[in-house]
């Protein structure tokens, strides 16, 4: 029994139904965003020409597309969170009446909130094209 026949029953427990109208989580991409799905006559769903939940034709390949997509997702979070910091800046700044440090620590809190967010945004984009790239998702 190798490593993959022993995870594949557990990433079936965080699976939808695959081929649904669901393309989301919680607004984020699902797992599977860059595996490249093929109809399939039982309930598992085809990736690649395997079958993702019979542990003896899982293919090792499927690992690195669904860490793409979870770093996806992270990298999504991080965005949100980056536009978050921004909003907690420019509160700061209006609230800091005019006080020299805090304005200047309201301004550098909105400056590393922009880098951040452009950190994340290039990220995501270079991400998303290595998954489709070598994924060929949906």
């Amino acid at each position: 029994m190798d490593i993959f026949s022993s995870i594949a029953p557990a990433i079936k427990l965080f699976a939808d139904s695959c081929g649904g109208s669901s393309t989301t989580f919680f607004g984020l991409p699902v797992w599977y965003k860059y595996l490249a799905i093929k109809a399939s006559s039982t309930s598992a769903c085809n990736f690649n020409g395997f079958s993702l939940f019979n542990g003896s034709n899982f293919a090792p390949d499927n690992i690195l597309l669904i860490l793409l997509a979870v770093l996806d997702d992270l990298l999504i979070i991080a965005g949100i969170v980056a536009v978050v910091f921004v909003i907690y800046g420019g509160v700061r700044y209006i609230l800091s009446s005019g006080e020299p440090e805090n304005v200047k620590a309201a301004q550098s809190t909105i400056l590393n909130a922009l880098i951040g967010l452009v950190i994340s945004a290039v990220a995501a984009t270079l991400v998303n094209y290595i998954g489709f790239a070598f994924g060929g998702g949906k």
